[in-house]
């Protein structure tokens, strides 16, 4: 697919004549080179072919979103003021490109094109009675009209507008002969007797997000870069530390940027809801109010080994593998569960030591076939086959590190846990 004259960036469709935007359908993953190789090859290449045309510029961007031309990371930057808006995206721009994990990082306000601007002398001005702005809006009358009366027909009202005909200014010679009103004067000057038309390059296109003026920033990453969620708060963090936001100039993340940010603040609450609901199910389970918390300990020691191999392998933390790091809770659990269930019911009949070890001994096949059954799942994740599994490893590797942590860790500390704080109660009845 081919767009000619536009783009998008940070979120935003720029629209823009000298652009040309390529999508480009790959084959099946086996039957071609990975994503990334490909990005470099076409880059290459395709710089290469156009050495022969002065100022042009290529960028070849592998999917890495939901939609075809998502960056990784996208941003709005926002701020009161136009020109100080342009400066420090500039400004921001040169110190995102300067991070080693960044592949490219580009502005909607790259975006430009040409455009006659009238600029009026103040030296022609004085003595008129005229201000720029007066000169700006006689022009805006002329080319962009203005309403002067209201014609009502069958119950419908039509706009009359009054404005210079289009075909005999259509030119630049024309619209300075346009005739303004000088008030000091009393008597109409010629357009061009009060400045003249320079020819500037100009953004492409001027948004706004709160009443600021805004720009929109696209990053992509490379292969081996972390995790989008660190990437993002660490060049938020250095942004602030050089002082390229404030003063009015925020950067606010969009697209996936933002869905994930919005995951990892809520993150910590739905991580907090799934132990609440899982020490509720447990407890009934067990008819206890103390079991649950031996049968959570598996908790901390799985969120260890995932963050731990996630490090490792530089997988980096997103949005599949917060949720994976919520999925952990339920998992790793069940060892501990199969551990003292079996315990509990031992205890009835021998003292505590020798049940918690007679347990460990008999419940431990169960609980590596259990456990293997949920890596062998993950394996797929984890070794990136099929299409798309790039963004799906993060999960596999979540998943492999905290079970294969808990499941070490559970067949020791859940049973010490439990016989150093359940000792004492070793001649009362466990389950009441």
């Amino acid at each position: 697919m081919t767009t000619v004259g536009a783009s998008a960036t940070g979120g935003a469709q720029v629209g823009d004549p000298s652009r040309v935007q390529l999508q480009i359908v790959l084959k099946p993953k086996g039957e071609r080179p990975d994503i990334f190789t490909l990005t470099e090859v076409f880059n290459r290449e395709g710089k290469e072919a156009l050495k022969d045309f002065p100022g042009a510029d290529l960028r070849v961007l592998a999917q890495t979103g939901p939609e075809a031309g998502d960056a990784d990371l996208q941003f709005f930057v926002t701020g009161p003021d136009r020109e100080a808006l342009e400066a420090r995206v500039q400004a921001i721009v040169d110190r995102i490109a300067e991070k080693p994990y960044v592949l490219n990082v580009k502005s909607t306000l790259e975006a430009t094109q040409r455009e006659r601007v009238f600029v009026p002398d103040p030296a022609k001005l004085s003595g008129t009675g005229l201000t720029p702005q007066d000169v700006a809006q006689t022009l805006r009358l002329y080319l962009s009209g203005t309403q002067a009366a209201t014609a009502r027909r069958s119950g419908e009202e039509y706009p009359v507008v009054v404005q210079a005909d289009p075909l005999r200014y259509s030119g630049e010679g024309g619209l300075l002969s346009l005739p303004v009103y000088a008030p000091a004067l009393q008597a109409f000057l010629p357009l061009g007797s009060l400045g003249r038309f320079e020819e500037r390059p100009s953004p492409t296109l001027i948004s706004r997000r709160n009443q600021a003026y805004a720009a929109g920033i696209n990053i992509n990453l490379k292969p081996e870069a972390p995790g989008a969620l660190q990437v993002q708060a660490e060049l938020e963090k250095d942004l602030k530390a050089a002082g390229l936001l404030g003063d009015g100039v925020e950067l606010v993340a969009s697209g996936l940027g933002s869905f994930t940010e919005e995951l990892a603040s809520l993150a910590p609450l739905a991580f907090g809801l799934a132990l609440v609901l899982n020490y509720l199910v447990i407890a009934s389970q067990f008819n206890a109010w103390r079991y649950p918390l031996y049968l959570l300990l598996p908790v901390p020691l799985a969120l260890v080994g995932a963050f731990w191999l996630t490090y490792f392998l530089g997988t980096g933390l997103d949005v599949i593998s917060v949720l994976g790091v919520v999925m952990l809770i339920g998992l790793v659990t069940k060892n501990a569960i199969l551990l003292l269930d079996f315990a509990s019911r031992r205890m009835r009949e021998k003292p505590l030591k020798e049940a918690l070890v007679e347990a460990a001994r008999l419940r431990l096949r169960p609980i590596l076939m259990t456990t293997l059954t949920v890596l062998i799942i993950s394996l797929p994740l984890l070794l990136g086959a099929g299409e798309g599994s790039e963004y799906r490893r993060p999960l596999g590797v979540v998943i492999l590190g905290g079970m294969l942590s808990s499941t070490l860790l559970t067949l020791f500390v859940v049973p010490a846990a439990f016989y150093a704080f359940e000792g004492r109660r070793a001649k009362e009845p466990v389950l009441r």
